[in-house]
C-alpha cells in the first residue's frame, strides 16, 4: 500500500499514469498493490463484485440491502480522505514516515515500510521494478521432506490436504474474492468509521454495530454468529442476515453429530458414533432403504474411505463460499492429525430449537 505523510503531486501524476503497470507488476509477484485514491465504488461493472468482497469479509453486513451497503460504502469513503487515512496508518502503526512509502504486510500480518527514494521518473521506475524483485525473492515455500505415504489410505492423516479439496465453483468464487482484495482497505474504512457514521445513518448502524468490535485499524473483528438448528435441522447464522448453510443428508449428518460432541471425536473412534449417526440421519433424510442407509454410515466410520473427508469437505465448503477463513474457521470442522476434530464455536453459540 501507497503512503505519504505529504502529499508528493509528482509522485502521484507518476502513480496514477503508471497504476495498471504496477498493479500488474504485483500481480505477477503473487501481491496487490493499493493506491487508495484509485479506489472508486460506482455503479459500474465492479459494484456486484465489491459488494460481495466486503460482505464476504464481515458477514454481518449480509443484514443490509445492497442499496443499504452501498451507502454505507459511500459514507466511509465521503468522511475519509487518502490524506486522513494515511495519517491514522501512520499513528496507529507508529512506523517512521519522514518521506512516502510502501507498506508491505507480510503472511504474519507484521508492517514494514520501504521509503520512495527519487529524483525523476526513471528513478521511479527502477524503484518499483527492484522492489517487486526483491519481494519476489523473498517469497518461497519452506519445504519440508514428508514420510512416504502409506499404501492404505488413512482419512485422518488426509484431513488436511482433502478437506481444502473445494468444487470448482467454490474455488472460482475464491479466486474471484482475491482478485477483489485490494477493497480490503474499504472493509477497513467502514469499521473506522462506524462510530462517525452514527448520526448520518442510524438505522444502519443500529442493525450491525453491536456485532462487530474493532481492536486496531487494520485488525478489524467480527463476532460469530450464533448457530442456530431449527426443528426440520435447518442450520442458520441469523447474525449473517440469516444465512442457511444447506448441506445434503449425510454431510449434515455428520456436521451434527460434532455439534452434539463439543469436545471433540477423534476420527480413529468415529466407529463408536455408529448408532448415533444412523439416528440423525434417520431425521434429516427422507430416504428409508436400510440397507443403502447402513453402507453409507458404514463408510462414514471407516478411515480407510475417503468418505468421511469428503463430507468434511462439503460442510467446510459451506461456510467458506459465505464467509473468509478467518470468521469460517469457527464454524468447521478442524482438528490436527491424531487428534479429536472439534467445532470451534463456543457451545453458548450453538441452538437446538
Amino acid at each position: 500500500m501507497f503512503v505519504e505523510n505529504k502529499f508528493d503531486p509528482f509522485l502521484n501524476n507518476y502513480l496514477t499514469k503508471n497504476l495498471e503497470l504496477i498493479s500488474s507488476q504485483f500481480e505477477l509477484a503473487g501481491k496487490t498493490f493499493v493506491y487508495f485514491p484509485a479506489i472508486q465504488f460506482t455503479d459500474g461493472s465492479d459494484q456486484k463484485s465489491i459488494l460481495d468482497f466486503i460482505r464476504y469479509q464481515i458477514p454481518v453486513l449480509y443484514l443490509l440491502s445492497d442499496k443499504e451497503l452501498e451507502q454505507l460504502v459511500n459514507s466511509s469513503r465521503t468522511h475519509i480522505t487518502p490524506s486522513v487515512f494515511y495519517r491514522m496508518l501512520i499513528d496507529e502503526l507508529q512506523l517512521p514516515f519522514e518521506k512516502a512509502c510502501l507498506l508491505f504486510k507480510d503472511a504474519e500480518k507484521k508492517f514494514s515500510a520501504t521509503p520512495i527514494d527519487y529524483k525523476s521518473e526513471t528513478d521511479l521506475d527502477t524503484f518499483f521494478d527492484s522492489f517487486v524483485k526483491d519481494l519476489t525473492s523473498k517469497e518461497f515455500d519452506n519445504v519440508l521432506g514428508t514420510a512416504p505415504l502409506s499404501r492404505d489410505y488413512d482419512a485422518d492423516r488426509l484431513f488436511d490436504e482433502e478437506t481444502n479439496q473445494f468444487s470448482e465453483e467454490v474455488k472460482d468464487k475464491l479466486a474471484a474474492l482475491k482478485k477483489a482484495n485490494k477493497y480490503e482497505v474499504l472493509v477497513e474504512t467502514i469499521m473506522l468509521m462506524l462510530s462517525t457514521l452514527k448520526e448520518e445513518r442510524p438505522d444502519l448502524i443500529e442493525k450491525i454495530q453491536p456485532l462487530l468490535t474493532k481492536e486496531r485499524l487494520l485488525e478489524p473483528k467480527v463476532a460469530p454468529s450464533p448457530l442456530v438448528i431449527d426443528k426440520h435441522n435447518n442450520i442458520f447464522l441469523p447474525d449473517f442476515g440469516n444465512k442457511e448453510i444447506k448441506l445434503h443428508a449425510l454431510p449434515k449428518t455428520v456436521y451434527l453429530l460434532f455439534l452434539r460432541h463439543p469436545e471433540g471425536i477423534r476420527f480413529k473412534e468415529l466407529y463408536q458414533y455408529k448408532a448415533e449417526l444412523l439416528e440423525i440421519y434417520y431425521k434429516v433424510t427422507n430416504r428409508y432403504e436400510k440397507q443403502e442407509i447402513e453402507r453409507a454410515i458404514n463408510d462414514l466410520v471407516d478411515m480407510t474411505n475417503p468418505s468421511i473427508n469428503q463430507k468434511c469437505t462439503r460442510i467446510r465448503e459451506a461456510f467458506r463460499n459465505i464467509m473468509d477463513d478467518h470468521i469460517a474457521r469457527y464454524y468447521y470442522i478442524d482438528g490436527k492429525n491424531g487428534e479429536a476434530k472439534r467445532i470451534m464455536l463456543p457451545q453458548e453459540l450453538i441452538e437446538f430449537k
